[in-house]
């Protein structure tokens, strides 16, 4: 239900209006040491802002809220003589410390919307040139297969002239330039490499055939 989950989503925020309530009630019911409740209800307000950041309305309006409740009671107070005027300069004071929350947490704020833009902007770069690299890949691949076919059917009809055996040798280089450019677009993929069991023995094997004539050794 939409009421349950506004309740829900509101939590904290009725919570600490409950909590300011009580606060304000043993104000009026100790009035000889309201200052406690009194900075209850600001350290609670502020630390409550900190995590949970309001609209500006909603903010002006809480603050104007605590500052008109919390200074009148201190002044009904001082007019008794239960408090000492100096007392209400407690009121700014506390509005000062909460209002600093607000610049530091709006600033928070802003900054973790640029973060959050600079890597919603990388990302889509580094997509984008995934998908360049992919497409550029597959599309020459074609031309380039195509071209080679009819390279080796002349090589085979002209009795393998320089030329075709040169246009050949630029073809597959071109080949090899988009199997890396193939290898570049998969790098990033979950099963870019797949591990594989491997016999040791015969592994070991071919790497000693392999470099027993380049390097001799005695054992």
């Amino acid at each position: 239900m939409p009421a349950t989950a506004w309740l829900r989503r509101r939590a904290v925020e009725l919570g600490w209006f409950a909590f300011a309530v009580a606060n304000l009630l043993a104000m009026i019911r100790w009035e000889r040491w309201e200052t406690i409740p009194f900075h209850f209800i600001w350290v609670s307000l502020t630390l409550v802002y900190g995590f949970r950041i309001w609209r500006p309305s909603s903010t002006a309006l809480t603050l104007a809220f605590v500052i008109v409740s919390t200074g009148v009671l201190i002044l009904i107070d001082a007019t008794r003589g239960t408090q000492e005027w100096g007392e209400l300069f407690e009121v700014p004071l506390m509005s000062a410390m909460f209002l600093a929350m607000v610049w530091h947490a709006r600033r928070r704020q802003d900054a973790l919307g640029i973060a959050e833009q600079h890597s919603a902007r990388l990302e889509s770069l580094l997509e984008r040139q995934e998908r360049f690299l992919h497409d550029a890949s597959h599309e020459l691949r074609t031309p380039v297969t195509i071209a080679r076919g009819h390279l080796e059917v002349l090589e085979r009809t002209n009795g393998g002239a320089a030329e075709t055996g040169v246009a050949l040798d630029e073809l597959a280089r071109m080949e090899r330039i988009l199997e890396r450019l193939l290898l570049l677009a998969r790098a990033d993929q979950p099963d870019f490499v797949e591990p594989e069991e491997v016999g040791l023995d015969r592994f070991l094997e071919d790497v000693f055939l392999r470099w027993s004539e380049v390097a001799p050794r005695t054992w």
